[in-house]
């Protein structure tokens, strides 16, 4: 069975637009530039949204990370995409970026979950420029107009739809937390509802959210500033009727009052009331957005960076929004990885009002990072390379979604959790200790390639050693295998090793542990011709004779503890693979 990887490209077929690089000619060398792409790898974090993370590897050993917003299908349509930038420059952002619009041009890229996809690629290509030429994020979208950027919290209260208890926790927010910018949500119970199916407000209806606003904006006056959320809920008659009952307050926005799919009906309500109307989070890349803004449709627009097309997509939608003397309010519910990207736009781009924080109730949210993040309602755009945020893997393994069963090369594979992770790495870090004592621990080198698999992580698959292990020897001398289009898992991390297997017929076991970023990669060093790899690679036919090496999956938190190799025969004659690790 084929995986995402290895469908056909059937847009190949009757398209001449390929923006590849070798089908623009790209030939010229660019000296310590000359970087090639060697993988896109997904991962999901069960936040307060089940936030999709995104990796690219690099032949250079360097890696970026980015973040496409919430949603089904994303990690499918990224693994999809992935060969079409697998020996790409990644420098090349703007040129990949096209490129997989037009690729995916017949599966969705105009609009939807495909341009999300992209985007969450696109950030992570941003990250890793960054770090291959040394300059953060915003640099390249032409540098910086801010050093801090704006936060504004979307607030929530047990009691959301009681008046009082929403402006209490505004109070709270800019008190003890520190902001100065706020939103509430209006699409609230009432308790005056007949039928919420029609979008109607009923007059009581109207009167219960003008309280809201009035009882907020009452209280903190001019400590904050503070927009009101309708997720595109209501008719238009009821949202104009809310617009011009809230319009004798100090409101900030009101976001999203009807459905985003007729334009005429936002530009009417927009033009009709004197409250300042936002939208944007559901209208994908800058075409959409133009129609929004020639329209006069908006007063503010509100992309949402990792959905609507990336960090240089919505650079150019403020920049077209600037040629209307219209500012940006940047939507955003991404985990510390999309905010800080969303918050390099900000900072680069002169007509930003602020960037949404939506997590200010997920006590683990800044974990995930290792550097400080928001302090009193604002972001410190970091001077490091590429993002500047360093993922804490303990973090994400505590909180990674485990992959749904799908077929993958033949078989079903899952993701192992962190509970499997941390029941072997007790007897993981024993097992080490004893290879150490006995002089056989591997060696470390120079990071080379990397490629992450993040479904074969099941700890049954295949048995631990029996009897004595022997570690196998390490060299750093043989040389790195010919290429070859198959899924063999390669990591760009802190070390490389390569193992060398003397025995024509064993079972190799790899067990790892969490314990830092430093990591060896195996690499496979076949004595005579390439074994034969199975789409998957979860096992490799060895040669009757001779000397074979074999790939090996480990994760980025984790180094090889020990290589257990049970000579004794009969085995069968294939070298099966195993890592407990995260899946990330």
């Amino acid at each position: 069975m084929k995986d995402y990887r290895q469908l056909r490209d059937p847009n190949a077929e009757y398209t001449m637009r390929d923006l590849s690089s070798e089908g623009m000619g790209l030939t010229d060398p660019r000296g310590a530039r000359d970087v090639e792409i060697t993988d896109v790898q997904t991962t999901m974090i069960d936040g307060n949204f089940p936030w999709t993370l995104v990796r690219v590897y690099t032949d250079a050993g360097v890696v970026g990370t980015g973040e496409a917003y919430w949603g089904a299908g994303i990690p499918e349509l990224i693994e999809r995409m992935t060969p079409f930038v697998v020996g790409e420059n990644p420098l090349d952002i703007d040129r990949l970026y096209e490129h997989l619009i037009q690729k995916m041009s017949g599966e969705g890229s105009v609009e939807g979950i495909t341009v999300t996809a992209i985007s969450g690629i696109e950030v992570a290509l941003h990250d890793l420029a960054g770090k291959l030429l040394e300059v953060p994020a915003y640099q390249l979208l032409g540098g910086k107009y801010r050093d801090d950027v704006r936060v504004y919290c979307d607030c929530h209260t047990e009691q959301g739809a009681d008046p009082a208890a929403c402006a209490d926790e505004a109070e709270r927010v800019v008190e003890e937390l520190g902001y100065d910018a706020l939103k509430f949500d209006l699409d609230v119970p009432s308790g005056l509802e007949k039928d919420r199916a029609n979008r109607h407000l009923r007059p009581g209806e109207v009167r219960h959210k003008e309280a809201i606003v009035r009882e907020v904006t009452e209280r903190v006056k001019d400590q904050a500033d503070v927009a009101f959320d309708c997720h595109w809920t209501f008719s238009k008659n009821s949202a104009e009727r809310l617009a011009a009952a809230i319009e004798e307050y100090d409101v900030w926005w009101l976001e999203d009052p009807v459905p985003p799919e007729n334009l005429e009906v936002q530009e009417g309500i927009t033009k009709g009331t004197t409250t300042p109307i936002t939208a944007g989070e559901n209208r994908y890349r800058v075409t959409e957005h133009r129609r929004l803004l020639e329209k006069q449709a908006v007063d503010i627009v509100a992309p949402d960076m990792p959905k609507v097309g990336g960090m240089r997509e919505t650079r150019k939608i403020a920049d077209l929004a600037n040629q209307y003397y219209v500012p940006t309010a940047m939507h955003n519910v991404s985990s510390p990885v999309g905010t800080m990207a969303s918050a390099h736009v900000a900072a680069a781009t002169p007509n930003v009002l602020a960037v949404e924080f939506h997590s200010y109730e997920l006590e683990w949210w800044s974990d995930l990072i290792e550097e400080p993040f928001i302090e009193e309602g604002y972001v410190t755009v970091p001077e490091e390379p590429g993002l500047g945020v360093t993922l804490d893997m303990d973090a994400v393994a505590e909180h990674v979604v485990d992959a749904p069963h799908r077929p993958l090369g033949g078989e079903t594979r899952r993701r192992l959790g962190a509970h499997a992770r941390r029941a072997t790495a007790g007897s993981d870090h024993r097992q080490e200790h004893a290879h150490r004592e006995s002089g056989n621990a591997l060696t470390h080198g120079t990071p080379r390639q990397s490629k992450i698999d993040r479904h074969d992580r099941s700890a049954e698959r295949v048995p631990r050693c029996a009897g004595s292990p022997t570690v196998v020897s390490t060299s750093s001398a043989m040389p790195s295998p010919p290429g070859a289009a198959s899924r063999v898992s390669w990591f760009s991390l802190s070390a490389t090793t390569e193992a060398t297997i003397a025995s024509p017929v064993m079972l190799l076991v790899v067990r790892s542990m969490s314990s830092g970023r430093s990591t060896p990669t195996i690499k496979a060093i076949p004595a005579a011709g390439m074994p034969k790899f199975s789409s998957t690679i979860t096992s490799i036919t060895m040669p009757a004779e001779g000397t074979a090496a074999v790939p090996m999956e480990m994760s980025t938190t984790s180094r090889i503890s020990s290589i257990c190799c049970p000579s004794a025969s009969p085995m069968p004659s294939t070298c099966a693979m195993k890592s407990a690790a995260t899946p990330w």
